[in-house]
């Protein structure tokens, strides 16, 4: 006999917040389009843009050195 355990697939919260963020940028991108095409040409590319960048480094709060 085969063992026919069903696999669970397990999703972070976070990996729900990134998704849902995604497809939120999409749907802007889409409502954007179907007013003026250029301007969700270019918000769009803001968007990846800063999907795509590094998170800033934290300021040191000290006063000196």
């Amino acid at each position: 006999m085969k063992n026919n355990k069903k696999r669970r697939i397990s999703i972070s919260p976070e990996t729900v917040r990134e998704i849902c963020l995604v497809i939120g940028f999409i749907l802007l991108i889409y409502g954007i389009y179907q007013i003026y095409k250029p301007a969700s040409f270019i918000v769009g590319g803001i968007l990846i843009l800063w999907i795509g960048l590094p998170p800033k480094a934290p300021r040191n709060q000290g006063g000196g050195e």
